[in-house]
C-alpha cells in the first residue's frame, strides 16, 4: 500500500494518502458514512470520500488519537466539549426501522 502509515488506533492498518485516510471497511461502514456526513461540516469528524468492498476513503483529520490520556486539563476539557457536541448531533438522528446494530467485533 502507498502512503504513510499511521500509528496510534491499534485496531488496524490505516494510510494516509496525500490528504486522504484509507482504512478497512467493515459492513457498518454505509451507516458510519451516514452520521460522519452530518458531522463533518461540524469539524468534529473527516468526510467521506469513497467505499468500495473492502476500504473506506475519508478526509484526513490533524490530531492527536482520542484514547490517549489528556495531557493537561485543557485538553480534558477540550475532549468534554468535543463529547458533548457528538452528543447533542447524534441524539437529533434518531434511529431507522431498518437500522440494525452491528458490533465491532466479529463473533459477538
Amino acid at each position: 500500500m502507498d502512503g504513510e502509515l499511521l500509528t496510534g488506533g491499534g485496531l488496524n492498518q490505516v494510510f494516509r494518502v496525500g490528504d486522504a485516510v484509507r482504512r478497512p471497511a467493515g459492513p457498518w461502514a454505509p451507516r458510519v458514512h451516514e452520521l460522519l456526513r452530518r458531522l463533518a461540516p461540524l469539524g468534529i469528524a473527516p468526510v467521506p470520500l469513497g467505499l468500495d468492498a473492502d476500504h473506506e476513503l475519508l478526509s484526513y483529520l490533524p490530531g492527536d488519537v482520542g484514547h490517549v490520556p489528556p495531557s493537561s486539563d485543557a485538553t480534558l476539557i477540550e475532549s468534554a466539549r468535543l463529547l458533548r457536541r457528538l452528543h447533542d448531533e447524534t441524539s437529533r438522528l434518531g434511529t431507522r426501522p431498518s437500522s440494525r446494530s452491528v458490533s465491532a467485533r466479529a463473533g459477538q
